[in-house]
């Protein structure tokens, strides 16, 4: 497990979009959150299905919650930093495109509500009615936490300000809910032609902070959005990480220590605790007097992206403010060929280098597994557990909640111990009880 430090930036960041089909978008996504990190990221519009893996569109930096419609249309999903808890709040979902997640910040516990939602332009007042039931549901489940609702509401027909002026009946429904439930939308220049189509909704709007409409994912037609979270206590980022080196190992040396080791007399200690201690202290004694250490250096998680391509995102953000608030359709017909462009580097990257590691498959064969396990697998352990009401954050917590639950269906029986030598059965037990120390 990587351990972690405190820095002292006291936000997170997040971004939130319409991608019109992040499928295709996958490697220009992946390069975005490497050349510009977040820690939370909402998509509406996904156009996903469970035949496209969420490893497929970001690094194992990220868990990701989805509810999916079809690869035609719709789809909605909430990206989680690891760092973070993020627990799935299926509770509050109700029969719209919806998904709720609660945050957890790990140093201290605090918690607050990430909601994605999607309201089909064609969808009437009982589809705004189904987003009412759901804040409805957690107003009446008393969690009385701070909530960011995010997505595109397709509602043009709206004037926001300090009092929001309504044009159509749709609009004053979706208004009266906003008031209803004590919420602020926080985004006010446009983000698709001129309409504000993609709201920030929350009920403590003193945490936002750097609201910025930015330049979309790709061809989508929507303008992205940027802001920070003043909830974050810290960053957590890695310490220098030192394993084994198992090459430079001295194993006769490792031998003879450990035959020398007196393991009988740990087993006089009263407490299985003190045993597992002792046992641990005697056989690392070993271990480091004949194995060195080395240092792992941190991975890049998009090891395609180089500076020539950083530079390139950097300039396409530049033509899009030009573009943004000049209004000249040279400069957004300008900033859309450059935007193909940079689309089109990343992607010749990305093969290039596989490409390179399916070269590389008969000398370097770990590297290539490495990066098809990352780009194929689900994360192994999920940033929060819950067992019997408990919540798991942290390495230790997860060690204990599985050690419980594997303790907890134990089969007690007797019927082929006799075939072990000494206690096998007080051997067995003392294996169950063990509490692994992360």
């Amino acid at each position: 497990m990587s351990l972690f430090v405190l820095t002292r930036k006291m936000k997170l960041s997040c971004w939130s979009l319409n991608a019109r089909s992040v499928a295709d978008k996958g490697c220009e996504l992946i390069s975005r959150l490497s050349y510009k990190p977040c820690d939370l990221v909402a998509i509406t519009e996904t156009w996903l299905d469970q035949s496209i893996e969420s490893s497929e569109l970001f690094t194992r930096s990220f868990q990701v919650h989805r509810r999916d419609r079809t690869r035609h249309g719709g789809g909605i999903l909430l990206a989680c930093n690891v760092e973070l808890g993020c627990v799935r709040r299926l509770d509050f979902e109700t029969d719209c495109e919806i998904l709720w997640c609660e945050i957890i910040i790990p140093s201290h516990g605090s918690k607050f509500l990430v909601g994605v939602f999607y309201r089909p332009p064609s969808s009437d007042a009982v589809y705004l009615y189904e987003l009412q039931k759901s804040l409805s549901l957690i107003d009446r489940s008393g969690t009385n936490l701070p909530l960011l609702l995010l997505g595109d509401f397709n509602l043009p027909n709206i004037t926001w300000g300090e009092v929001p002026k309504c044009y159509d009946a749709l609009s004053t429904v979706f208004c009266d809910i906003v008031d209803d439930y004590f919420l602020q939308q926080m985004v006010f220049e446009p983000t698709r032609s001129e309409n504000i189509l993609d709201l920030i909704l929350t009920n403590t709007p003193e945490c936002l902070m750097n609201i910025t409409v930015c330049e979309g994912l790709g061809n989508s037609d929507h303008s992205s959005i940027e802001f920070d979270w003043k909830l974050k206590p810290g960053r957590l980022k890695q310490t220098p990480r030192f394993v084994y080196n198992y090459r430079t190992a001295d194993w006769k040396g490792l031998k003879e220590d450990l035959v020398k080791i007196p393991w009988d007399t740990i087993y006089l200690m009263s407490s299985v605790d003190d045993v597992w201690e002792a046992w641990k202290t005697l056989f690392f004694q070993a271990v480091e007097r004949n194995i060195q250490k080395k240092l792992i250096k941190r991975r890049r998680d998009v090891p395609w992206l180089n500076s020539d391509l950083k530079k390139l995102l950097h300039k396409k953000r530049r033509l899009w403010k030009k573009a943004k608030f000049s209004g000249d359709q040279a400069k957004w017909a300008n900033y859309k060929k450059f935007s193909n462009l940079v689309k089109a580097n990343l992607n010749k990257a990305y093969f290039a280098y596989v490409k390179d590691l399916t070269a590389s498959l008969n000398t370097n064969p770990k590297r290539f597994w490495s990066f098809v396990k990352s780009r194929t697998k689900k994360q192994n352990t999920p940033g929060c557990i819950i067992y019997k009401g408990s919540r798991a954050l942290t390495p230790e917590e997860k060690a204990n909640v599985f050690n419980q639950f594997f303790c907890s269906v134990f089969n007690d029986r007797t019927d082929n111990l006799s075939s072990i030598p000494g206690r096998g059965r007080d051997i067995l037990l003392f294996c169950l009880h063990i509490s692994f120390m992360i």
